[in-house]
């Protein structure tokens, strides 16, 4: 499912610049990529040795604020 479902695209296309350093694709990336990179703009860190890969609502909502930062910007 692409990630333009849930955000708008100022949103997403101002989070791939920032993560890929690139322009922004023509097409939005998939929700879970989006997911991942803004529970990453809040502190989430993918380890080997924990159990749980996917990101939990705290590091999502510290990643939010940056996401509407990013889109203002």
């Amino acid at each position: 499912m692409p990630c333009d479902v849930v955000f708008h695209a100022s949103e997403w296309k101002a989070v791939c610049m920032v993560r890929t350093r690139t322009e922004a694709p023509d097409v939005p990336p998939s929700l879970n990529d989006m997911i991942c990179w803004i529970a990453a703009m809040g502190g989430h860190v993918i380890r080997s040795t924990t159990k749980a890969k996917h990101p939990g609502t705290q590091t999502l909502w510290l990643g939010l604020p940056r996401v509407n930062d990013l889109a203002i910007a």
